[in-house]
C-alpha cells in the first residue's frame, strides 16, 4: 500500500470492515449513490471459498456454521442438484459464515460496473462442468475501465 502511495498513481484504496454481505452491498450503494456507477475498478476478496454439492452444504448450515436463511439481500439458499462455488463472507453473528454464491456475488459486482474482481480463496477457481460452479467464470463478465480504483474486502 505505501508503495502506492509513493508511486503517486491514481489509486484509492477503501478497506471495507466487516467483511459482511451486508456492508459489501451498502458500500457500493453509497459509492455508486456518491460517484456514478463504475467508481471501482478491482475488487480483492481475501476469503474462504469451496465448491460443495448440497449435503455438504446442508451438514455445515445444520450444525449453524453457515447462514443460510434470512442472507441479507438474497433468498434463502435452496436444495440443488450438483455443485455450486461460494465464498463465505463474515455472517451477522460470530462464527457464523455467510455463504455468497458465485452469481450473487458476479450480478452485485456487475450492476456496479466493477470489472476485475481477484479472489484469494480456497477453490475459487476451480470449475466442475458447468459454468455455474465457478465464481471466476462467472464474475468474468465485467468490463475494464481506463483508472484503476481499489476496494479491498
Amino acid at each position: 500500500m505505501e508503495e502506492l502511495y509513493r508511486a503517486n498513481l491514481r489509486v484509492q484504496v477503501d478497506i471495507l470492515r466487516p467483511g459482511t454481505y451486508k456492508a459489501l452491498a451498502d458500500h457500493l450503494r453509497d459509492t455508486t449513490n456518491r460517484h456514478g456507477v463504475g467508481y471501482y475498478h478491482v475488487i480483492h476478496f481475501d476469503v474462504h471459498g469451496a465448491v460443495l454439492p448440497y449435503d455438504q452444504f446442508q451438514q455445515a448450515a445444520t450444525s449453524n456454521r453457515y447462514l443460510f436463511q434470512q442472507r441479507y439481500g438474497r433468498p434463502d439458499i435452496k436444495p440443488y442438484e450438483g455443485m455450486k462455488a461460494f465464498l463465505f463472507l463474515e455472517g451477522e453473528q460470530e462464527y457464523q459464515a455467510d455463504p455468497v454464491e458465485a452469481s450473487e456475488l458476479a450480478d452485485l459486482l456487475v450492476n456496479h460496473q466493477v470489472p476485475i474482481t481477484i479472489l484469494n480463496a480456497c477453490q475459487s477457481g476451480k470449475q466442475i462442468g458447468a459454468s455455474e460452479t465457478s465464481l471466476v467464470v462467472d464474475s468474468c463478465r465485467q468490463v475494464s475501465r481506463q483508472y484503476w480504483r481499489w476496494a479491498i474486502l
